[in-house]
């Protein structure tokens, strides 16, 4: 694995850097135009969400966005 080279262009918001990103959250396919239409519940305590949202925020990233790259990232 390769790491991305920088480019002067900054993402428009937080999907778009959830999506150009690559290495840990590549999986080789290009997903240009898929929908995403499949859901997922899951529940929470108060206190995870708070966890969830706070460590969201401080990676400039809505929620939605965050709990994806979590699920996708390879430790």
């Amino acid at each position: 694995m390769g790491f991305k080279k920088l480019s002067s262009k900054t993402p428009k918001n937080e999907n778009d850097f959830v999506n150009s990103a690559r290495g840990e959250t590549d999986d080789n396919n290009n997903n240009k135009g898929t929908k995403r239409n499949k859901k997922l519940m899951v529940n929470f305590t108060e206190e995870e969400y708070k966890i969830l949202n706070q460590e969201a925020s401080s990676m400039g990233l809505g929620l939605n966005s965050y709990v994806r790259f979590k699920i996708f990232r390879k430790d």
